[in-house]
């Protein structure tokens, strides 16, 4: 693709988001990628960081002043829609016309990751007040003894007892960006406190992985257990590696970068050496570890292109070849699966390829070749990158799933929030095609994270 061929396809994909957002300002859930039909109109303001980030430096960079002007007051209409009394997000009074019961900080992960990366682009005021009172809500409504609740009950402010590690993770990363472009100290010993509990926990300390829960009020943990059980949920012992680990890995990076604490640095050191030991195997991993458990069930690519990332943040940050020699193990495993449309199959012998694991596939791919030094994984991954838009290319936007030997589309209803994550492929090649690396621009760098 040619620097206007891939102005236009922003321009394309952006009036199809656009499009969508016209009746109540918040994008539907999911779309029919070949007629446009709306098929579940669910508003997704809590989605802000899979989408409003790359439209808005997608203006910026092919000087759009409409689009941009469009995704800010989207943003701003978001912030004045959605944002709760408690500061975090919901939209069910958009789709629903009702104030919900509870307000959950999981499904605001995306949400901060969102105005943060925002904020960082446009530097807009209300946007920093957001995210004020954002992390103050969090700090007065969702966080007792450092622990961050899985939601809180928009009316009577009562906690649920239980803590979400992803959650965690996301929080701690964002209040560290926030403080940088700030330069407000307070968001890192914030990151830090969310941090500290899970680095005491009995799980960590016995198998430096990290637990997918932890208890805010232990005597609750019996029943919480078998409740989530029967809903078909993993044990408070168990260890997902992506999201929740590698998330947790990726904020102890940023602390360590930012405080310079040994602590950090060990923190990974031993965190990298478990999951090297309990869950990894020539360029795959066991995706759920517990202590009985054996190293089958290869991850798909839609978690392994978190742990490139991974592995190469930890040997850009600490410089141990170990790191840069997993990273590539885990890349070469997956060039083994480029089919014949250019695109990447999602698990050995499945038959088909996935939309938003091969963008971030191909961005992976150009991360690792700028820090390794091979030009022929950033070549690679500009190729995945656009074929990628080229092969699941749709009327709409784009179909989430095709065969990878004629790239006949499987699958042509997709969430939104996937339409909006391709741009950042796109918006990625288009920088290296004008000489910019990831790494140099805290913007691209920043939107270029597989959050």
């Amino acid at each position: 693709m040619t620097s206007n061929e891939r102005r236009e396809e922003f321009l394309r994909v952006n009036s199809v988001l656009e499009s969508c957002s016209k009746k109540t300002g918040a994008l539907p859930q999911k779309i029919q990628s070949d007629t446009g039909e709306i098929i579940n109109r669910e508003g997704i303001f809590e989605e802000l960081g899979d989408y409003a980030p790359y439209v808005l430096y997608g203006g910026k960079i092919f000087e759009e002043k409409a689009k941009t002007e469009w995704i800010n007051n989207h943003v701003l209409n978001a912030i004045k829609s959605a944002q709760s009394s408690v500061g975090l997000f919901h939209t069910e009074a958009i789709y629903k016309n009702k104030e919900p019961k509870f307000i959950y900080s999981i499904k605001n992960a995306d949400t901060i990751n969102g105005l943060v990366s925002i904020f960082l682009i446009n530097k807009n005021k209300e946007v920093k007040e957001s995210i004020e009172k954002f992390f103050s809500g969090l700090q007065k409504f969702f966080i007792k003894d450092n622990l961050i609740s899985y939601a809180v009950n928009l009316k009577s402010k009562k906690k649920l007892p239980i803590a979400n590690t992803l959650a965690t993770a996301y929080f701690a990363e964002e209040l560290i960006n926030f403080s940088e472009i700030t330069s407000q100290k307070k968001y890192i010993k914030e990151s830090k406190n969310l941090i500290e509990p899970y680095l005491h926990d009995r799980t960590w300390q016995i198998n430096n992985l990290f637990p997918a829960r932890k208890y805010i009020k232990p005597i609750a943990k019996t029943w919480y257990e078998t409740a989530l059980k029967i809903k078909g949920r993993v044990s408070s012992n168990t260890s997902v590696i992506v999201k929740d680990n590698a998330y947790m890995v990726f904020s102890l990076i940023r602390l360590y970068e930012i405080t310079k604490e040994n602590k950090y640095k060990e923190a990974c050191e031993k965190w990298a050496e478990s999951f090297f030991e309990k869950t990894y195997r020539d360029g795959v991993f066991t995706n759920e570890w517990q202590k009985k458990s054996k190293k089958e069930n290869p991850a798909p690519l839609q978690k392994a292109h978190s742990m490139i990332e991974c592995f190469t943040e930890l040997f850009r940050v600490y410089s141990h070849d170990k790191y840069l020699k997993k990273s590539e193990e885990i890349v070469n495993h997956w060039r083994k699966f480029i089919s014949q449309t250019g695109t990447v199959e999602e698990i050995d012998g499945c038959g088909y390829s996935l939309l938003d694991p091969n963008i971030d596939f191909g961005v992976e791919l150009i991360r690792l070749g700028e820090v390794a030094g091979k030009s022929n994984f950033i070549e690679e991954g500009v190729g995945i990158i656009e074929n990628s838009l080229s092969r699941f290319r749709s009327r709409f936007g784009y179909a989430w799933k095709i065969n990878i030997q004629t790239g006949e589309v499987l699958k042509k209803n997709i969430e939104t929030k996937y339409i909006g994550l391709a741009i950042k492929g796109l918006l990625v090649v288009e920088m290296k095609s004008r000489g910019e690396n990831i790494y140099g621009n805290p913007e691209l760098q920043n939107i270029s994270r597989d959050r």
